[in-house]
């Protein structure tokens, strides 16, 4: 008998070892089907794991009703049929921008032909019907190309527009939580163009980043933070910001303040940073992070960086359009250390799309997340590493995963309660603990407490509801996880 216990100890202990090589397509999920019918351009994971795309599809596999440019995946990839925007966007464009608030509802711009005969932004209930509750008003020149609900129901929008509901506003806007214009929120004169990119610190503060040399009369070359009012914050300096020719596509904003930033530019504030920057908090350039030569096309055609995410290691992972990055052959994605160099344990096929059927898009990844530790790509692409998938996947990412050190110590060591919690939960543990960490369906870093005891509380009202990882550090050197529901 104990040796047969013994086999079963030696064989538990090597399966947490043995694992998907990371960067590898991960054939679980949704492996019933051909994928989209045309391409994704935008990802997001609720708290719940369950998964948003958008894009130009009229369908994902044939699905029964069709689910049109917006659709609500679940955990595994199956499409959730709960959720169904019907055909209300316009059948001549796709939907690039979705944001979810924290109340579960879903911000979409596109032209909505029954709605409206022009681009504007709508909300839609959890289960995919209109909210009627929400009415921007008529918006001038284009609809808002990026979209932050904030934790208080109100709404930042950034874009080409000049006016909003019939109030001036260049290019940014804070909405009411019914979308009205919020007149608190003054930025004067605001942009001399186009705003593409919108941040929101834990602060409050507001990165903006776009095509404009000004803003609100003050120099700013495509780059400003905002305090929370509208009014610029004069201690965050990024001198030229990136070369004018190229644009900025995606950031985030690291738990430790510091801000990734990726695009299609060459040079930041004068120097030499191709497609990726990383920014200290004051704006300045990280010079700790370095890219090398970064992301190249092996065909001298432009490379892009379109998509950023950040794992909760600090390792960084780029999607886009390139072969090779800093001189290491890395086709479309790449996963980058803390410091900027390449993680050369992270080898990925990339994406592939038969360039004989017409296509000029061959191959790009358009946007990137988190799911449950491993990594979703959307894009354009109908294979990944040789196996059918129509322009999204998701990829196996065992560094994330816990060591089997940290699987042994998950046990009945440490108790958390109350477990469904809304307002705080209490941790009580048999050894000292040094740090709590909590973290995000996305493997994003939401919490943090230091502590030098067996027993703390940790207030949790910050949180959305959704489940969450607890990982206690204790001052023996182990590591315990713990799972949260968040009500």
């Amino acid at each position: 008998m104990k040796r047969i216990l013994s086999v079963l100890a030696i064989f538990s202990l090597a399966s947490t070892s043995v694992s998907a090589q990371d960067g590898s397509l991960d054939l679980n999920f949704f492996n019933n089907g051909h994928g989209a019918h045309d391409p994704v351009y935008k990802i997001l994971v609720a708290p719940d794991n369950k998964i948003y795309l958008s894009g130009s599809f009229l369908n994902i596999s044939n699905n029964t009703p069709p689910v049109s440019r917006v659709a609500r995946l679940n955990e595994d990839g199956t499409i959730d049929n709960t959720f169904n925007v019907g055909v209300a966007t316009n059948t001549g464009s796709g939907v690039s921008n979705i944001s979810l608030q924290h109340d579960g509802k879903l911000l979409i711009t596109a032209d909505f032909t029954p709605f409206s005969s022009i681009e504007s932004m709508r909300r839609f209930n959890a289960d995919g019907s209109l909210d009627p509750t929400f009415n921007m008003g008529d918006i001038i020149n284009s609809g808002p190309t990026s979209v932050i609900p904030l934790p208080n129901s109100k709404i930042i929008i950034g874009g080409s527009f000049t006016q909003v509901g019939g109030s001036g506003k260049n290019r940014l806007a804070r909405l009411l939580p019914d979308g009205n214009i919020d007149n608190t929120f003054n930025i004067g004169s605001g942009a001399n163009g186009t705003v593409s990119l919108v941040k929101v610190q834990s602060d409050g503060k507001i990165i903006v980043g776009g095509q404009f040399s000004s803003f609100n009369g003050v120099d700013k070359k495509r780059l400003v933070r905002l305090n929370p009012d509208g009014s610029i914050d004069n201690t965050f300096v990024t001198g030229d910001g990136p070369n004018a020719t190229g644009g900025m596509r995606s950031s985030f904003i690291q738990p430790d303040g510091k801000i990734v930033i990726c695009g299609t530019f060459t040079t930041f504030s004068g120097l030499n940073r191709n497609g990726v920057v990383r920014l200290n908090t004051d704006g300045s350039v990280d010079s700790t992070f370095s890219i090398g030569t970064g992301p190249k096309k092996n065909s001298g055609t432009a490379p892009e960086i379109n998509s950023v995410t950040v794992q909760s290691d600090g390792k960084i992972v780029l999607v886009g359009y390139f072969d090779t990055f800093n001189n290491i052959a890395r086709r479309t994605i790449v996963r980058l250390n803390p410091n900027g160099s390449v993680d050369t344990s992270f080898i990925s096929p990339g994406a592939t799309y038969d360039v004989a059927t017409g296509g000029s898009d061959n191959g790009r990844l358009h946007t990137v997340a988190m799911h449950k530790n491993r990594i979703l790509l959307g894009g354009y692409f109908v294979s990944y590493g040789g196996v059918q998938r129509g322009y999204f996947a998701r990829l196996n990412n065992t560094s994330l995963t816990l060591s089997t050190h940290e699987q042994l110590a998950s046990s009945v060591s440490t108790t958390v309660s109350p477990n469904p919690a809304r307002e705080s939960v209490k941790i009580k543990s048999n050894a000292e603990i040094a740090k709590i960490q909590i973290f995000s369906p996305e493997g994003r870093l939401v919490l943090e407490k230091d502590t030098q005891s067996k027993e703390t509380e940790i207030n949790i009202k910050s949180l959305t509801a959704g489940s969450y990882m607890i990982k206690l550090m204790k001052k023996n050197g182990s590591v315990e996880s713990k799972k949260l529901i968040k009500e």
